[in-house]
């Protein structure tokens, strides 16, 4: 690239330089998912939790204040942010 006048420059808004003259990497992945487990009582109610993004997906036997018992909850699908 090669260097320009302060005519040029002024031409040109300063993100537009930037993105010019320099590569940005791309963002990765996140190393964990925030995921929310469903009450498989139907109540409606979840917990939300977090958990790795290569792992097997969570179930778990917690507390459902609707249904007022211990019952099992599973990850539902993620949803769009």
């Amino acid at each position: 690239m090669s260097v320009a006048s302060t005519e040029e420059l002024s031409t040109y808004c300063y993100r537009c330089l930037f993105c010019l003259s320099v590569k940005m990497a791309a963002k990765g992945k996140a190393r964990t998912l925030i995921i929310r487990l469903i009450s498989t009582a139907q109540t409606g109610y979840f917990y939300t939790t977090q958990r790795v993004r290569t792992g097997p997906r969570v179930s778990a036997v917690k507390y459902d204040p609707i249904a007022k018992a211990r019952v099992l909850f599973v990850e539902s699908k993620k949803t769009r942010k």
